[in-house]
């Protein structure tokens, strides 16, 4: 039961750029709700339906947005849920605030994309005479098209807007407390939008407010754990081969096999778990990817030079 809570578990659709597409099982308590909402405007059920999956459609490639532009930058994208407040892309860009702000906007790029084809589909229909039904339908999925766009544009944590401004803040205040400030701001909205929305009665609104005021104190709690990650031990004798900082010391990587995680830089640059080899390794400072052997030992300091009768020590990384 646990499992089916989670955001990120559902029935698999198809596999496309080496990411998974599932659709989450909440889906089938919100389309008994939707078809009888829905049935007194659409002019059918069979456009009823289209409009479902069109629905689907638009998430789809909105997600598929933030995943294709996380590759781009070197980082991992493998599973997309769709789920009915919108889709949930599960993907780790690199730790470098451009890359973030490119990785998160991508998914609003493509409903801005999407918006003059589908207006130029509704010209084109009206044109040619098509039947009442066809213009509704577009009439539809132009709406929700640009009610996805301007809601996700909403600049509060998690939604992409929230990140955007995320990325913007770490080039002025860095990375940790970027993610505190979008993350605060988040949980502060959040619990207006619940207060509303339960004065409202809108059970939508609060379901909403509930996913985003949980996992702005995820962001939350993610900001104070990496704190104390980056203030803690560094490997001696290893650095970055870009940004020249010495790797932390804990089981902060993942195997992209098994999803164990583990440090690395103890367990020789393999699983220790199902023995998968690191081709590459991230940077958890930086998030910029290299080879073992790029992560180069530190050549040993020269030792200090005597001075008054003190004699010489080396010095030890």
């Amino acid at each position: 039961m646990h499992k089916l809570l989670r955001l990120n578990t559902g029935v698999s659709l198809f596999r496309a750029f080496g990411i998974d597409v599932c659709a989450h099982w909440s889906w089938l308590l919100v389309l008994p709700l939707w078809f009888p909402f829905r049935h007194k405007l659409a002019h059918s059920t069979r456009w009823l339906s289209a409009e479902i999956v069109a629905l689907f459609v638009i998430v789809m490639l909105h997600e598929f947005g933030h995943a294709l532009a996380c590759k781009s930058v070197g980082g991992t994208a493998r599973k997309i849920i769709l789920w009915p407040l919108g889709g949930l892309a599960l993907f780790v860009p690199p730790a470098r605030p451009w890359a973030m702000i490119w990785c998160m906007a991508a998914g609003p790029l493509v409903n801005i994309a999407l918006t003059p084809l589908m207006f130029a589909a509704l010209y084109l229909a009206s044109a040619m005479g098509a039947s009442q039904g066809v213009q509704s339908f577009l009439i539809f999925v132009i709406v929700m098209n640009l009610v996805l766009l301007a809601f996700n544009l909403l600049p509060f944590y998690p939604l992409d807007g929230g990140q955007i401004l995320r990325g913007v803040m770490w080039l002025a205040f860095g990375r940790v407390p970027s993610l505190l400030i979008a993350a605060g701001i988040g949980v502060v909205v959040s619990v207006m939008v619940l207060v509303i929305s339960a004065r409202l009665w809108s059970l939508g609104a609060l379901l909403t407010a509930l996913f985003g005021l949980l996992q702005s104190c995820t962001g939350m709690r993610q900001a104070w754990r990496l704190r104390r990650t980056l203030a803690g031990p560094r490997h001696a004798g290893f650095v970055c081969p870009d940004c020249r900082v010495a790797p932390p010391v804990g089981a902060l990587w993942r195997c992209g096999k098994c999803r164990h995680r583990f440090d690395a830089f103890v367990d020789r640059f393999a699983c220790p778990q199902c023995g998968d080899p690191n081709r590459t390794v991230p940077c958890i400072d930086c998030g910029m990817k290299a080879p073992p052997e790029e992560w180069a030992a530190l050549p040993p300091l020269p030792p200090v030079p005597a001075f008054k009768g003190i004699a010489a020590q080396p010095v030890t990384q």
